[in-house]
């Protein structure tokens, strides 16, 4: 097992980020939260409150300047997934965007370009419709899940391995046993 911890920094602080990605990247031991991107803040929604500890930005240009981040997770509208993904590959990160992807063909095209060209990975994530096998890890998660949110176990399952699968598919770390 690999004894790095990658950086992850998520674009966008909705839905999307609360729900379907950041807790699923908190349970998994070789990624660290570190970092949010909200442009906004407002006194009943601040990543800043709700992560202490996390480091948080009004842009992603600022973030792109971290060198401790390793991984970009996109969440935002998907009008800016291409111009986000672009900068983030552009930047030395790996990379996963929330569905849908992009808009069309030439844009994923040239991503999958950036992306070999960069040696950094890029990968699209969605969590709600696909279902994959629970591993060890994804068993246990969803169990912890669980018992502090209202999402079904089996849910939680899918959920979590879709999300560290989609993230450690990109980073060196050993295939999990079934």
């Amino acid at each position: 097992m690999s004894s790095k911890r990658y950086n992850v920094a998520v674009i966008g602080y909705g839905l999307s980020a609360k729900i379907f990605n950041i807790p699923f990247i908190q349970p998994v031991p070789e990624l660290n939260l570190y970092g949010i991107v909200q442009r906004h803040p407002k006194p009943d929604d601040d990543a800043s409150k709700d992560f202490p500890g996390v480091k948080t930005w009004r842009s992603s240009e600022e973030m792109l300047e971290d060198d401790q981040v390793d991984v970009v997770v996109v969440t935002t509208i998907p009008g800016s997934h291409f111009e986000l993904t672009k900068a983030a590959l552009e930047k030395g990160k790996h990379v996963v965007v929330e569905k849908p992807f992009v808009p069309t063909h030439k844009e994923a095209e040239e991503l999958r370009k950036i992306a070999e060209r960069s040696g950094k990975l890029c990968t699209v994530f969605q969590n709600r419709v696909r279902m994959l096998q629970a591993s060890l890890r994804g068993e246990a998660v969803a169990r912890s899940l669980a018992r502090f949110s209202s999402v079904p176990r089996k849910r939680a399952i899918s959920s979590t391995q879709s999300l560290a699968q989609a993230v450690l598919r990109i980073l060196p770390v050993p295939k999990l046993p079934n």
